[in-house]
């Protein structure tokens, strides 16, 4: 018999050995926990906890059809199905199930391309209407604080970073990317690849790197908690979480009329880098992006902007009747 909890513990043990990154392990579990949290719930007793072999088909029915009147997204869904999915595998194994209980479906799945509507990102206006807002900062907030907030969010709107890239960076490696131009970025499935580092993005990481507080947190980019540890006020890693609710902060406070996430300025980065007229594979390479198609999707965004552009030519509006 294995209790649910020690079945936990060891497929995230078989994740940390896979090299898989912090963020990916940290979505696993938390998609995990959601499920068994759901079925205890459900059953109102804790014997599900006590032997993976007393999950049934039915009992995952039921989580993916709660899933679907939480009317949760197409894609935290799919995600959701696939921590699980792979977590019953991981079981069968290790030989600690017979068979897994999930649901069968077709081996090959069609891919969903993400379609126009969800591509969502700033306009230049907007990108200097937030911008102004950071650089303003919030009161209560310490100089080198509104300072990081700069340095960071220029730093996403010019590079496409994902956030937990952008948190996972050390002092040094940023120190070395301001010196030569560019850095080397370690992305999903540990693929390694260089970004360009703009000259306009260059100062604020400087500025911001000069008045950072003196720590041994290693991580470019920390924040400091309000209530003190003895005499001490400690220094910690920026937390993407913590970043994605700056974000929405200052997008509320400059009243850009939309959801700002950190996802949302790498499409910004994205569009703008295509509007140029780059090579669309030089925009996949600095997203990191490991199919063409994924990067794709950002010509049609163009398309339907150039679309809007184009009907609003003077002598095409004015065309004589």
């Amino acid at each position: 018999i294995m209790r649910w909890d020690e079945a936990v513990d060891q497929f995230t043990s078989a994740l940390k050995l896979a090299r898989k990154s912090p963020h990916t392990i940290a979505s696993y579990l938390s998609d995990l926990r959601l499920a068994i949290d759901y079925w205890i719930g459900q059953r109102q007793r804790l014997t599900v906890l006590d032997d993976v072999t007393t999950l049934s088909r039915d009992d995952i029915a039921d989580w993916l059809f709660f899933l679907h009147q939480k009317q949760q997204s197409a894609r935290t869904i799919q995600r959701r199905r696939a921590s699980l999915k792979l977590f019953l595998a991981y079981l069968v194994e290790q030989g600690w199930i017979p068979e897994s209980p999930y649901p069968e479906s077709r081996v090959i799945q069609p891919t969903r391309k993400a379609t126009v509507s969800e591509i969502i990102y700033l306009s230049e206006d907007q990108v200097t209407q937030l911008m102004k807002t950071v650089q303003k900062g919030f009161p209560q907030d310490l100089t080198w604080i509104q300072r990081r907030d700069e340095a960071l969010f220029w730093l996403l709107l010019g590079t496409g970073l994902r956030v937990s890239e952008a948190c996972g960076l050390t002092r040094a490696q940023v120190r070395d990317g301001l010196t030569r131009g560019s850095m080397s970025i370690v992305g999903k499935g540990e693929k390694r690849r260089q970004v360009a580092l703009p000259q306009a993005i260059q100062e604020p990481l400087t500025h911001y790197d000069r008045i950072r507080p003196a720590t041994a947190v290693p991580q470019f980019f920390v924040t400091q908690r309000r209530i003190p540890r003895g005499q001490e006020f400690p220094v910690t890693p920026l937390a993407p979480r913590e970043v994605q609710r700056r974000i929405h902060r200052y997008a509320t406070e400059a009243q850009l009329g939309l959801p700002l996430t950190p996802h949302k300025m790498r499409h910004t980065y994205a569009t703008a880098l295509l509007a140029t007229g780059v090579d669309i594979r030089v925009v996949q390479e600095a997203l990191g992006h490991a199919h063409l198609s994924t990067t794709e999707i950002y010509t049609h965004v163009r398309i339907e902007a150039q679309r809007y552009a184009v009907d609003h030519i003077d002598y095409l509006k004015n065309k004589p009747q």
